[in-house]
């Protein structure tokens, strides 16, 4: 932190996404990882370093991998494809997030991990706002995070899928099987098997829509992919057998939602 409040000093005099990542460089998201891994082999304890958006902590966690430590690494689609060098960013102080997005190359050495298997679970670290509560006169006056539920699935299908970064299989083992493993849910969600819950989403790989208002099924009123061109939605989904969402539309019950219990023995 010591590291951080120092270059906040030095870099306030600058503005925009890459100065927000001067701020907080991937080296220091990977000393605070490896002294959590390293904490965690000593002690015995479970852990699972979340939003992983520099190469420097995936290797740091291989390190500890291969010395033993079961450590879970969590993927997100904004530290995949955004980047402050992109000028597809929807007015860039949206991306604004903690860790920060960072740069392009970062973005391809962390889809070459997806796709060797690095990463275990893949998250979204979604962050309810409105445009107008978010933006500030620069970026540190800007608040961090931005949401991620509606272009989650969109984003690595278009992305991801179908740009052969990943397979739909990968896709899956980390979305569904990976998430339900870590939180316990397993095997009564993220498989298709007699006995699981019949939790579906039907994609389509081949339709192409633009990021807009229509999207926004939440809160929030923007995202920092508005006006991208994706390839590849979800058209239907089923919870415990019932469908949810059709053609984009949430048609489903209020009440239809139930709490999940975390089986420890699984995690």
């Amino acid at each position: 932190m010591e590291i951080i409040l120092k270059l906040y000093e030095h870099y306030s005099r600058e503005d925009g996404l890459e100065a927000w990542n001067k701020a907080r460089p991937g080296f220091c998201e990977a000393e605070s990882a490896a002294k959590a891994c390293y904490l965690a082999k000593a002690t015995g304890a479970k852990i699972g370093i979340v939003h992983v958006s520099s190469p420097e902590t995936l290797d740091i966690i291989e390190y500890f991998r291969l010395k033993g430590l079961n450590v879970l690494a969590e993927a997100c689609p904004q530290y995949l494809c955004l980047n402050h060098e992109d000028g597809r960013v929807f007015r860039p102080f949206t991306a604004k997030i903690t860790p920060p997005v960072r740069s392009l190359k970062d973005n391809l050495s962390l889809w070459q991990g997806l796709g060797q298997g690095r990463f275990s679970i893949m998250g979204t670290d979604h962050c309810s706002n409105l445009l107008r509560r978010k933006l500030g006169s620069n970026i540190w006056e800007t608040r961090p995070g931005f949401p991620g539920l509606e272009t989650y699935l969109p984003i690595l299908l278009s992305e991801g899928v179908n740009k052969d970064r990943i397979s739909i299989n990968q896709l899956v083992s980390l979305c569904c099987c990976g998430n339900a493993r870590a939180f316990g849910l397993f095997p009564n969600k993220g498989v298709l098997c007699p006995g699981a819950d019949a939790d579906l989403v039907i994609v389509d790989l081949n339709m192409e829509k633009k990021v807009g208002n229509s999207n926004y099924q939440g809160f929030s009123d923007f995202s920092p992919y508005h006006g991208w061109n994706l390839k590849g939605w979800p058209v239907l989904t089923m919870v415990r057998g019932t469908v949810v969402m059709k053609n984009g539309e949430i048609i489903g019950r209020a009440g239809h939602a139930k709490y999940q219990a975390m089986k420890l023995k699984e995690v």
